[in-house]
């Protein structure tokens, strides 16, 4: 049984399997790289033929190549402002992610918390953020206070509810297993609940991240004097199309940086569930 084992043939079948293994991880991260980059320069090429082609004027719709010396004539102006966004947008995840994960854990833990919390955590999503954004500058003026406040508030709710699906995720089963060895409800949550549930907080984190840069750049709409959404403002009330497009894509670029941030916090983390995904592929 031995000699079969170590045998020539299974260890050429082992470097093979490994060889093809390391070709497919290659391969995709090549797509990875190769597949946005195309639809970033077929999405650039259709907006320059189409401003071309129909002639449009530069304060309806500017050339896209026009747009990066915007940029790069004043980068430290884009910095500045980047900045003041990026705080107030990490300022407001924060505090998503801590209340959404302790509203998670009460949810799951208890039903009374549940049939408590639940409707609150719903309600908060039935009114549009806009609407209460110049009551934020009112009430806490015009300082990072109301931006962040209105990040938490549009960027919380993913998080709790993806962890509250994921807490929840482990199969009755498992739980009974548990139970049946004389596991505490804390060790059911250590063992079982907070690992599966981990994938599932990610996920709304990837949202969440998005919706909290959002919730910025709508408080800075309303009332701001520095930051990305101040900026382009500032660009509309002078018609400087050039100027608002180059903010958008400065802050199109903070988004996607954001996000593959937790994309990557996400594979240090849950390794199993990436490894998983790619399986179901």
């Amino acid at each position: 049984m031995s000699r079969l084992i170590n045998s020539p043939e299974s260890d050429d079948t082992t470097r093979e399997l490994l060889r093809s293994q390391r070709a497919t991880e290659a391969g995709d991260r090549m797509k990875s790289i190769v597949l946005p980059t195309l639809s970033f320069v077929g999405f650039i090429l259709i907006w320059h033929f189409a401003v071309v082609y129909f002639d449009l004027p530069v304060y309806i719709l500017p050339r896209p190549l026009s747009i990066f010396p915007e940029i790069a004539r004043r980068p430290e102006m884009f910095l500045r402002h980047a900045w003041v966004t990026l705080f107030e947008t990490l300022a407001g995840l924060g505090l998503s992610i801590a209340t959404g994960v302790i509203l998670a854990f009460m949810i799951v833990w208890s039903d009374n918390m549940e049939k408590m919390l639940m409707p609150f955590i719903v309600l908060s999503q039935t009114f549009p953020k806009t609407a209460i954004a110049p009551l934020m500058i009112i009430w806490f003026g015009y300082g990072y206070l109301p931006k962040i406040i209105i990040s938490f508030l549009i960027a919380f709710f993913p998080i709790v509810i993806n962890t509250v699906l994921g807490l929840k995720s482990p199969k009755s089963d498992m739980i009974d297993l548990m139970r049946s060895m004389s596991a505490t409800k804390a060790q059911v949550f250590a063992k079982v609940r907070i690992p599966m549930a981990v994938p599932y907080f990610f996920s709304g984190l990837k949202i969440g991240i998005t919706l909290a840069l959002v919730g910025a750049v709508v408080g800075e709409f309303v009332g701001a004097d520095s930051g990305l959404g101040f900026l382009i403002m500032a660009a509309n009330n002078q018609f400087n199309t050039r100027l608002a497009f180059a903010t958008l894509f400065v802050l199109m670029i903070l988004g996607a940086f954001l996000y593959f941030i937790a994309e990557f916090l996400e594979r240090r983390v849950a390794p199993w569930f990436e490894a998983s995904r790619r399986t179901d592929k």
